[in-house]
């Protein structure tokens, strides 16, 4: 009797799991050096259905003075058609990265940021105090 049930129960699994899990098409990252005040091309388009996933960010400036910095996405090179806010969520809007004194901002997000489909991701950064960036993520669709 218990191998009838042990049997069901494996028969099962494949079920069970395919409903559960969706894995992603491929991981990705991306580092920019030096970024200053102009939407730079972190990930090109994504071709619809796909879309980015964003799960880490690791920033800092390359200054004693802090540099502006935030993830955009659009549809064109280096997003200037279509452009929105990813991290923050409004366009306008900036966050501060470290100085070089201080340690490395390292963001992981849970849940992760999820990119529009077919949008790129770009980064904007401040034109006096330049930030490095490093992003993580993985296509899905």
């Amino acid at each position: 009797m218990k191998r009838i049930g042990l049997i069901a129960l494996l028969l099962l699994l494949p079920a069970l799991a395919s409903g559960q899990v969706q894995f992603p098409r491929g991981v990705w990252t991306c580092s920019l050096a030096d970024l200053a005040a102009v939407l730079t091309e972190c990930q090109a388009a994504a071709t619809s259905p796909d879309y980015y996933v964003v799960t880490q960010l690791i920033v800092q400036t390359t200054t004693s003075t802090s540099g502006a910095y935030a993830v955009r996405t659009g549809t064109g090179t280096n997003c200037v058609t279509g452009t929105a806010g990813l991290f923050p969520s409004a366009t306008s809007a900036t966050f501060k990265a470290p100085i070089t004194t201080n340690p490395t901002a390292v963001i992981n997000f849970n849940p992760p940021l999820q990119a529009p489909v077919g949008a790129a991701i770009c980064v904007f950064g401040t034109g006096t105090n330049l930030i490095n960036i490093q992003l993580i993520g993985y296509t899905n669709r």
